[in-house]
């Protein structure tokens, strides 16, 4: 476990992007036990449309949601709770498609420095 991931389980950082490496267990139940009222666990995707399906049904987008980065980014930036999303074995979709992959951890970065408190979580092997 990383000093920043430390820092989110005890509420002195709210944001980011945390890489976590494949045994780090129970993260879902410690991140709602420290304060964030969503916590959502993005299963294993290899495209952009599987990220779209999965985030869209966990986060509960509207049936008109996009399925582009800009609709996920509006999307995204409605969410008013602290919402933690766990992206399990993302170098599934990451290495065969890096560019895709770039493109979409922009936006979860950008999301991240703005609005409502909002964290990224990278689970697996790089």
């Amino acid at each position: 476990m990383t000093e920043d991931l430390d820092a989110l389980l005890d509420g002195s950082r709210r944001s980011g992007v945390y890489r976590i490496g494949p045994g780090e267990s129970s993260l879902a139940g410690r991140l709602s036990a420290a304060g964030w009222r969503t916590v959502v666990v993005v299963e294993p995707f290899d495209d952009l449309n599987g990220f779209y399906d999965r985030i869209a049904g966990d986060l509960g987008f509207p049936g008109y949601f996009g399925r582009n980065l800009d609709a996920l980014w509006d999307s995204l930036t409605d969410l008013i709770d602290p919402t933690a999303v766990i992206i399990k074995d993302w170098s599934r979709f990451a290495v065969p498609q890096p560019a895709d992959w770039q493109r979409l951890l922009s936006v979860l970065e950008d999301r991240t420095r703005q609005g409502a408190p909002f964290a990224v979580l990278l689970t697996g092997p790089e």
